[in-house]
């Protein structure tokens, strides 16, 4: 999700967004309960991972309410939200065009849809997408970053607010946050165990609120 996206700004719409995205369905459907979705970015790190923060759930209930706080208060006659000026809730997904990634986003275009968000597929092939998101010209997009294998989470490159607004580095949220980056600055200085500990889980709720705050 691209923060700095006109639209995206509005923390109520970020906020429907989310509840408006069924991954529960991707894992149990297509990949027919095999997989799970992680609870944050930092999932999987022991006691390095918060141990209650998680991805908000599918709700279109709740997700209708954050777009109606949004000004997305009607349906047309296509299902789709609009707003007062008659501007649609529509948002390009950006995907590469791998045939997993295409069932994926196909999968979370129509649940989407109950909620009144229209996602419409930008399938790129991965030399378009990389470029796209890397330079920042993307609003939704379907992608992770694979770290390899580490003892620890990898905060070096995603959530760094200097990159924010920049292009070609790995800040495709624009996510900039001042306590954010504090903590970041501590955690690249710091070598005690159980401060890093502490300072991994504020990241993560930093991050987390960063998304759903103004």
């Amino acid at each position: 999700m691209n923060a700095l996206h006109p639209l995206l700004q509005n923390h109520s719409l970020r906020l429907g967004i989310q509840h408006a995205i069924n991954y529960e369905k991707v894992n149990s459907g297509l990949h027919r309960g095999d997989l799970r979705r992680i609870r944050s970015f930092a999932d999987g790190y022991g006691p390095y991972t918060h141990k209650t923060l998680k991805a908000r759930e599918f709700d279109p209930q709740k997700a209708e309410a954050y777009f109606a706080e949004a000004g997305f208060t009607q349906r047309g006659d296509d299902g789709v939200l609009v707003d007062a000026s008659g501007q649609r809730l529509s948002f390009p997904l950006t995907i590469s065009n791998s045939t997993n990634e295409v069932t994926i986003a196909t999968i979370l275009k129509e649940e989407a849809m109950i909620a009144g968000l229209e996602l419409n597929l930008d399938v790129l092939d991965p030399t378009a997408f990389i470029t796209k998101t890397f330079e920042k010209n993307h609003e939704l997009a379907l992608h992770g970053w694979d770290t390899g294998y580490s003892p620890l989470p990898a905060f070096e490159w995603e959530l760094r607010g200097v990159d924010a607004g920049n292009p070609s580095n790995f800040n495709t949220t624009n996510i900039k946050d001042e306590q954010l980056d504090s903590v970041l600055a501590e955690w690249d200085r710091n070598g005690e165990v159980d401060r890093a500990i502490k300072l991994s889980h504020e990241a993560q709720e930093l991050s987390l609120i960063h998304i759903s705050e103004p």
